[in-house]
């Protein structure tokens, strides 16, 4: 591995997705460059708006707060 790589940790990314008690995890920089958000069911996507869906799913199945918008 390179000296110069430095992965992100994983609670800490700003790039982080959370809703209510929901949180969807970003994983940057990835050596294989595989980068994006971690969906439940070992799924992955790049795609903002998906991430952003899947957790106000999961925040309304874990029973937490309603958000609007």
């Amino acid at each position: 591995m390179y000296q110069d790589y430095q992965p992100s940790k994983p609670f800490e990314d700003f790039r982080n997705i959370v809703v209510g008690q929901a949180r969807v995890i970003y994983e940057g920089d990835s050596w294989y460059g595989l980068s994006g958000w971690r969906l439940p069911g070992k799924h992955m996507t790049q795609d903002r708006e998906q991430a952003h869906a899947c957790a106000v799913a999961m925040n309304r199945l874990m029973g937490g707060v309603e958000v609007t918008a």
